[in-house]
């Protein structure tokens, strides 16, 4: 998102361990992700040799991005709003500003 907004998003990469004890649940609140352990270890992992070879090509992740947010815009202002209240799935704005504020109180000064 970040290579097609001027939101000025940044990236804060925090450990499982601490998100877990925030009780940030995964594919609920952290939408397309899994732990890397446990019962989903290596869900999303799948080999795409034959696909690829059948023709499979991939877009840009900018590409990606860009026709979601598209999409995501053009939907009705009462659904764009229950998305950043976290009512439909991901994470609510205020809790995740909560839960970064915690991670960076926790780290070494």
């Amino acid at each position: 998102m970040k290579a097609i907004t001027t939101a000025g998003a940044q990236f804060t990469w925090v450990p499982w361990e601490f998100l877990q004890a925030q009780q940030i649940r995964p594919w609920r609140h952290m939408t397309v992700w899994q732990p890397p352990y446990g019962a989903t270890a290596g869900y999303q992992r799948r080999r795409a040799d034959k696909a690829i070879a059948l023709g499979l090509t991939f877009r840009p992740l900018a590409v990606t991005a860009k026709d979601t947010l598209d999409w995501h815009r053009s939907r009705p202002a009462e659904e764009q709003a229950a998305t950043l209240r976290g009512a439909i799935n991901g994470l609510d704005v205020a809790r995740e500003k909560e839960v970064l504020a915690a991670w960076k109180a926790s780290r070494p000064k």
